[in-house]
């Protein structure tokens, strides 16, 4: 469990940054309570210096970023600064806000983490044993990764910010952290290159695309490669070297036919960006426990998140053939 944090956790309006070149222009983003975002793109883009401005750690060139009530942020880094080499790994993962009990003794203090809690968090994390008293130097790469990860859950932060996560783990400690991440209450921004990853945690994505251009796509992975596949212009084909009869001859591959009227491909995306906003509204919603109070109440927002989500599967269907027919 984590500290609620307000609607908005994070509201990012206008964003510039440039080195020697730009790294993103114009850059204008919404974070909500609960929301997973990714950022994705090659190295030396701008990702980790978008999350240095976002942590207030740089300064952009130009726009601004608001924190939203009560957020809490927890970062991870990809070279594990975090984690002081020189401490055990039971004291290096210690919360910073509580005091560290006396060699072998419980907190003592009620609310306060203890020893054996400590260590069936580890546990969590595939640390156990002697393990837990090791130093964090002497560990390997992924169990200081996921030493880093126990820390955050430790803190309680509910924002995490994730910064190549996944480089060091290995199969096991990924699919842990993914199970992690959809479980987990509070909010997430995650810089990553595992496709695989991303495409199961998040639900809004940044992509970098170079020449300071962000792309904001509402969706996973598999979102972003549906719209980047459909908007790529049409290959010609290849210069061909058959005879005027066997060109005037060939059979024509029959053309795609509507399933849905004709509209303009703006009007559908506007529509789409309402009926997203919707299916998150729902959501809030059931994630509420004060709703649970009332039985009539849940069914009914239950059938409308599942008509809500039916409808947008739909507008995208509907979306993807307007983008292949309508030119």
């Amino acid at each position: 469990a984590v500290r609620r944090s307000g609607d908005i956790v994070l509201d990012v309006e206008n964003l510039s940054k440039a080195y020697d070149r730009p790294l993103f222009q114009d850059l204008t983003f919404t974070l909500k309570r609960g929301q997973r975002l990714g950022i994705m793109g090659p190295n030396g883009c701008g990702k980790t210096t978008l999350l240095k401005i976002l942590l207030g750690q740089e300064k952009p060139d130009r726009g601004k970023v608001e924190i939203g009530h009560l957020v809490q942020f927890g970062y991870y880094d990809q070279h594990l600064q975090a984690l002081e080499g020189s401490k055990s790994v039971m004291r290096a993962v210690w919360p910073s806000s509580s005091p560290l009990p006396s060699a072998g003794e419980g907190s003592g203090v009620r609310g306060e983490p203890n020893e054996q809690a400590m260590r069936d968090l580890l546990g969590r994390f595939g640390l156990t044993g002697d393990q837990v008293f090791q130093t964090v130097n002497k560990l390997s790469g992924g169990e200081r990764s996921r030493a880093a990860l126990a820390k955050l859950v430790a803190e309680g932060v509910n924002v995490l910010i994730l910064d190549e996560p996944t480089n060091h783990l290995d199969l096991w400690a990924c699919d842990a952290l993914e199970q992690a991440m959809l479980d987990f209450e509070g909010s997430a921004i995650v810089v990553s290159h595992d496709r695989y990853f991303l495409n199961r945690v998040v639900d809004v994505l940044l992509v970098f695309e170079g020449a300071g251009k962000v792309r904001i796509i509402y969706g996973n992975y598999d979102t972003y490669e549906r719209m980047r596949l459909l908007q790529e212009p049409e290959k010609k084909p290849a210069p061909t070297t058959a005879s005027k009869e066997e060109q005037r001859t060939a059979t024509k591959p029959a053309k795609r036919k509507r399933q849905f009227p004709y509209r303009k491909v703006e009007e559908i995306e506007a529509e789409i960006a309402e009926q997203e906003s919707l299916v998150r509204e729902l959501e809030e919603r059931l994630a509420s426990p004060d709703l649970y109070r009332e039985g009539a109440k849940v069914r009914e927002i239950t059938e409308a998140f599942e008509e809500a989500k039916a409808s947008l599967a739909q507008l995208y269907a509907h979306w993807e053939e307007a983008i292949e027919l309508n030119g």
